[in-house]
């Protein structure tokens, strides 16, 4: 199987490209493909980084199947009935740690899902440095944590990498998104993040938005990750069931 994703630097360059800035818009493209490589084998499947700008080139990597699935019989764009806001900061702002203490306080409903989804990208798609606890993690977030072990445990390294001190972090909190739907103890969650690139030597940031759509299943009371599939591009807040977290990190 395989996963697609699209980038874009939120911001376009303005003028002629500099040739740093264009030595730079390469290194990106690295960055982002090292991204793809490590959430796709993650999660399963791949999501997509998309921006509301131009189209840009496609990356297309392999990926094992998901270990497990989960059908939802209703539009993923439908939210559920109940009217508690998502906690978009669910377990804490450190995207490294949040993801067990978020799947610990968040509840069976689309408020609980929404924000443990968004802890769970946050954790997955941060790539500089990597987490160094996947094997702690995992096996408490996953279904079945079997084909994400084995993927972490033998990664694909991009061709071309960032210097060394290049650090990610996730911007814009308030534009942060997503969309949800709870049947049962099944749920289907969309979220849409802003990560930005920083380089050590002061380079203006590459700045990308991330969508990453999470199937869970709850398991014991808690939330887990049955698949993550293939993600479209996320619409606009306030069209097909899409609403803005009302508080981010």
């Amino acid at each position: 199987m395989t996963a697609i994703r699209h980038h874009d630097p939120v911001t376009p360059d303005v003028g002629g490209p500099h040739p740093r800035r264009s030595r730079w818009w390469w290194v990106g493209g690295a960055f982002l493909l090292l991204l793809v490589v490590t959430s796709a084998f993650i999660l399963g499947r791949g999501g997509r980084t998309e921006t509301p700008v131009v189209a840009a080139p496609t990356v297309t990597v392999a990926a094992p199947p998901p270990a497990s699935s989960v059908a939802v019989s209703a539009s993923p764009g439908a939210v559920g009935e109940d009217t508690a806001n998502p906690d978009g900061c669910l377990g804490g702002s450190d995207p490294y740690t949040a993801i067990l203490p978020a799947q610990d306080a968040a509840t069976l409903d689309v408020a609980g899902a929404a924000g443990f989804a968004r802890a769970a990208v946050r954790y997955m798609l941060i790539a500089y440095p990597r987490p160094t606890d996947y094997n702690v993690v995992l096996p408490q977030v996953f279904v079945d944590p079997s084909g994400p072990l084995a993927a972490v445990a033998n990664p694909q390294p991009a061709q071309q990498t960032p210097p060394d001190g290049t650090t990610d972090r996730y911007v814009r909190p308030a534009e942060s998104t997503y969309v949800a739907v709870v049947l049962g103890d099944k749920a289907d969650v969309t979220v849409a993040v802003y990560l930005e690139m920083d380089y050590p030597d002061g380079t203006p940031p590459n700045v990308v938005r991330l969508s990453q759509r999470l199937l869970l299943q709850a398991v014991d009371g808690h939330w887990r990750i049955a698949s993550a599939p293939a993600t479209d591009p996320m619409p606009p807040a306030g069209t097909g069931g899409v609403r803005y977290f009302p508080g981010g990190c």
